[in-house]
């Protein structure tokens, strides 16, 4: 069924929102799911579509989101069978929350139950304790988005946590982004695979459908012959369809955290608006939060970016190498994006050139 809600919310969300209805019976469809009777599995993809319900209609729903939260934060505090999944995803949920309008969220926060005023410190506390456990890209990324947007509120405002542990929530963060991006790298090496098999599967139906045609005694005029490929085409997409709609199963229970092993039927195949390859960057993010620390409050950018030992020092300075590259190629896709650089045709022809770097005579 998950792959079909997910289709029915995201193919036309203009139409699906057109209905209040539509939307109330979504969110009544996952409240009824998180019941005694459902196993966790059931609840861990409810959980999902609430997320992909909050990041789907960024800006649309303000009224549903908080009792969406609410839901997941009073789920949060009742018992787990495993909670190896489940827990991480309904802090997926908050987190949404959190990106949909992190003025609203914090407003919203203290009248959160059951810690009231404390609830953001909560939320840094639960996400710092199961950052080692997320998986996949989407969820790292959420986490580490979270994470910096609670950073750069204002003192008063912040969550006291994030100061008292400003060296763990840094460290925490680091280590998900060298997860992202492993499990980045991994994702695009297996779809890199994948598409090459796909060729090559292609190129020897080619070759098997002219030796059928060789042995024919019958004879095809080039309409028929057209029809035929197109029609081999759309039973092989078909076919990568059904696959892909079976992954309303849950993540393999592997208990390392190879992020290496990327799988498109995964919970994490159904995208939200932030997968998308132009949406936010979470190293982008990361980058940004530490500058504008710098210019609002040194004093918690020294403490989150003290390192402890050599290792933790040798990995924050990795992931800001990596943070470069990323602000780097985000300007260069906006370059592109805006038709290339702009260039001065009034501007003179330069008489002389220096390609030495020394000063001009």
């Amino acid at each position: 069924m998950m792959p079909v809600l997910h289709s029915y919310l995201t193919v036309d969300t203009d139409s699906f929102l057109a209905r209040p209805e539509r939307v109330n019976a979504l969110v009544e469809m996952a409240v009824h799911m998180f019941k005694d009777e459902f196993g966790e599995d059931d609840q861990i993809h409810a959980a999902k579509l609430l997320e992909c319900l909050i990041l789907q209609c960024q800006g649309r729903i303000d009224n549903l989101v908080p009792d969406i939260v609410q839901l997941a934060m009073t789920r949060l505090h009742q018992p787990f069978e495993d909670g190896k999944e489940l827990k991480p995803m309904l802090l997926m949920v908050i987190c949404a929350g959190l990106y949909y309008n992190s003025e609203m969220f914090v407003n919203l926060a203290p009248q959160l139950q059951p810690h009231g005023a404390n609830t953001l410190n909560y939320i840094v506390n639960e996400l710092i304790a199961s950052a080692h456990k997320l998986t996949g890209i989407h969820d790292r990324k959420m986490a580490i988005i979270a994470l910096c947007t609670l950073a750069k509120l204002a003192p008063q405002l912040r969550p006291s946590l994030i100061d008292e542990q400003a060296p763990k929530v840094n460290e925490e963060i680091v280590a998900l982004l060298d997860g992202l991006q492993k499990a980045m790298k991994s994702q695009a090496e297996s779809r890199l695979a994948e598409e090459k098999r796909q060729e090559q599967e292609d190129s020897e139906d080619d070759e098997e459908r002219e030796e059928d045609l060789a042995d024919s005694e019958d004879e095809i005029d080039e309409g028929t012959l057209e029809y035929l490929e197109t029609l081999a085409k759309h039973q092989r997409k078909a076919g990568r369809t059904s696959e892909t709609n079976t992954g309303d199963t849950e993540e393999t229970d592997s208990e390392t955290d190879d992020d290496e092993d990327w799988d498109d039927d995964s919970i994490e195949a159904y995208y939200t608006p932030i997968d998308d390859d132009d949406a936010t960057d979470a190293f982008v993010v990361y980058k940004e939060t530490l500058e504008a620390l710098q210019k609002s409050d040194e004093r918690l950018l020294m403490a989150l970016t003290t390192c402890p030992d050599a290792d933790k020092a040798s990995a924050f300075q990795r992931i800001l190498t990596v943070c470069g590259q990323r602000v780097s190629l985000a300007k260069s896709k906006k370059v592109e994006q805006q038709g290339g650089y702009a260039f001065n045709v009034d501007a003179p022809v330069p008489t002389s050139f220096n390609f030495s770097g020394g000063p001009l005579s």
